[in-house]
């Protein structure tokens, strides 16, 4: 219960973090919007440093397809009814933990909590209570 209450510490803390905007987290010149993402074949430390980087320059990255795994963790946002769908990648040896929010296709059936998958989708950008915040749409579970 306390590994779960500190993961969705964290997801609550990246979804007040990672609005749009921001100051890049690093410099990383060599991102092309468009070009797909694959993080599944990264290290768990460097799939946070790459999502790190995603949602710190999102704009440079909008219609980008990312593909990514980690675990399944759903958030009710404060308006009622609302449902944050999270993929959260977590590197056990550093501790660090990153999370992106995503919306299946239509008639998709989200994993349960906790569940460890596999999912592809375009990032897009958009407006919640005049904040601006990133997710992917369209996606799709892979495994």
């Amino acid at each position: 219960m306390k590994k779960l209450f500190s993961l969705l510490l964290t997801v609550l803390m990246v979804l007040t973090l990672a609005a749009c905007g921001n100051e890049p987290a690093d410099d990383h010149n060599d991102v092309i919007s468009g070009s797909p993402k694959d993080l599944t074949v990264l290290t768990a430390e460097e799939a946070c440093h790459e999502l790190d980087h995603i949602l710190g320059e999102p704009d440079k990255l909008v219609g980008t397809e990312i593909k990514m795994s980690g675990e399944y963790v759903a958030l009710e946002g404060t308006e009622a009814g609302v449902v944050y769908h999270i993929c959260v990648v977590s590197d056990p040896d550093t501790g660090e933990s990153q999370g992106m929010e995503f919306i299946l296709m239509d008639g998709a059936v989200y994993p349960d909590l906790g569940d460890t998958f596999t999912l592809a989708g375009t990032l897009e950008i958009y407006e919640e209570n005049g904040d601006h915040y990133c997710h992917l749409v369209d996606a799709e579970i892979i495994d």
